[in-house]
């Protein structure tokens, strides 16, 4: 802060999260480690004045916090300060990294709905106030009775996250306490719980905006993208595969004929070239495997407008591109969410009902939204 007075009232909060994820975090995973910073060097509101972005990084997203000292450093925090404020950015007197990100992402526009957002600022307005309160609890037992007894952990946590923590005495040595793994698992499993909430939100919010082709469709009733949400295979034991579901949902939106494989009647049809077709279809058979490659967002929009006047015919609710382009980006984030979550050593059991929250907050936000399913 330049006015060193103003400074004084800020409270900068240790970088963790309790129940929402930072939003930096969760691009790391689903994009990629270096994604933060290739929207952030490629912003155009970020000038040559501002810190890079590496800097920042060491400053602001590490495990600890390091202001900077050096007057080279601050002058550049101060023409940052300086910019965002002439934008309408204004500086909260308590910053916690979450909370800054969320409040950035929820002016993204992917909640447009003022009673979504409403709900959402709600919620991270009460992390934020569990985290402050954090200062004041310096031990960890203390700090995991709050977080216990917060009504966040029903609100935003994974569903069984309140009988799992309170089956347990949280007593005893600090070191025990923050390494046990079911402390470990249930912070994991609350964070993407919070996430898979998010984006059923975010899936009811964009419905609504188009609730007559809903209506139309038949669909009113329906979990909208449901299908993408991975599913543990209690016979076989294995995980659905978002991305390979999206291909054949893709293909049926487009006329697909059943004679042979969605990736080869697709194929076929991103490419009027014949010595072209095996390539299109191979790159569609990868996106269908087990452990898909990320798709580009270059190969996607190439294949969604090779298809278009197929989906303009067949789609019926699913028609335009741009809403198969986000199922793609739904289909994958699903899919880096797993990832993560198999990463970090939880089990299938604890998986499945992080995944689950999704239909479950589907049907809270249609009722939020006065759009209550049947």
């Amino acid at each position: 802060m330049t006015d060193s007075e103003a400074s004084k009232l800020i409270q900068v909060l240790p970088p963790t999260f309790i129940y929402i994820p930072p939003v930096s975090l969760l691009v790391g995973v689903i994009y990629g480690a270096t994604a933060l910073e290739r929207v952030y060097e490629g912003n155009p509101q970020v000038t040559a004045r501002w810190p890079s972005y590496k800097s920042l990084k060491k400053w602001f997203l590490g495990k600890v916090f390091r202001a900077p000292t050096r007057p080279s450093s601050l002058r550049s925090l101060d023409e940052m300060e300086k910019d965002m404020l002439a934008g309408g950015f204004i500086v909260p007197d308590v910053v916690w990294q979450p909370h800054c990100e969320w409040t950035s992402l929820l002016k993204q526009g992917l909640l447009t709905d003022h009673r979504a957002i409403a709900t959402w600022t709600g919620r991270l307005e009460r992390d934020l106030e569990l985290a402050a309160s954090f200062v004041h609890l310096p031990d960890a037992s203390d700090r995991i009775q709050a977080s216990i007894q917060s009504p966040l952990i029903r609100e935003l946590g994974a569903p069984r996250s309140w009988e799992r923590m309170t089956s347990q005495e949280w007593v005893g040595d600090e070191a025990a306490l923050l390494n046990c793994s079911l402390l470990k698992h249930n912070r994991v499993a609350d964070a993407y719980s919070c996430v898979v909430r998010f984006l059923a939100w975010v899936v009811v919010d964009a419905s609504l905006q188009h609730w007559q082709k809903v209506v139309t469709a038949g669909q009113q009733n329906e979990v909208l993208l449901q299908g993408l949400v991975p599913r543990l295979d209690p016979e076989i034991c294995e995980w659905t595969r978002p991305l390979g579901i999206q291909v054949r949902e893709l293909a049926i939106h487009a006329g697909y004929d059943y004679q042979r494989a969605p990736s080869v009647f697709l194929g076929q049809l991103w490419s009027s070239v014949t010595e072209q077709a095996e390539e299109k279809e191979r790159t569609l058979r990868k996106w269908e495997v087990e452990r898909p490659v990320r798709p580009r967002d270059s190969s996607i929009n190439s294949l969604l407008i090779s298809i278009d006047p197929q989906l303009q015919k067949h789609g019926g609710l699913w028609a335009e591109s741009g809403a198969h382009r986000r199922r793609f980006q739904f289909a994958w984030a699903m899919i880096a969410i797993l990832r993560d979550m198999q990463r970090l050593g939880l089990p299938d059991v604890l998986i499945d009902e992080v995944f689950s929250c999704y239909a479950l907050e589907y049907r809270l936000a249609r009722d939020n939204l006065c759009k209550p399913m049947a």
